[in-house]
């Protein structure tokens, strides 16, 4: 079984795009400032080591880091 470990930087951004881009929405209300937050969790994710020891650590990373750019981006 592959592990999100074996993925690839766009493998994992594919895999979860939809995610990031719903809650930021949902967050945020408006479509500009959804992408705006994508952009930088997945910069940021992209800036860092992507070797993931746990891969069902991923899909809560994304979430936190999406949750505190939304914060930064309403204060």
């Amino acid at each position: 079984m592959r592990t999100y470990a074996d993925m690839t930087f766009e493998e994992v951004m594919e895999a979860f795009a939809d995610t990031v881009t719903r809650l930021a929405y949902l967050r945020m209300g408006n479509e500009q400032d959804a992408k705006d937050i994508f952009q930088n969790v997945f910069l940021k994710l992209y800036t860092q080591t992507m070797e993931f020891h746990d891969p069902q650590h991923v899909k809560p990373l994304l979430r936190w880091r999406m949750y505190r750019n939304a914060m930064s981006c309403m204060s």
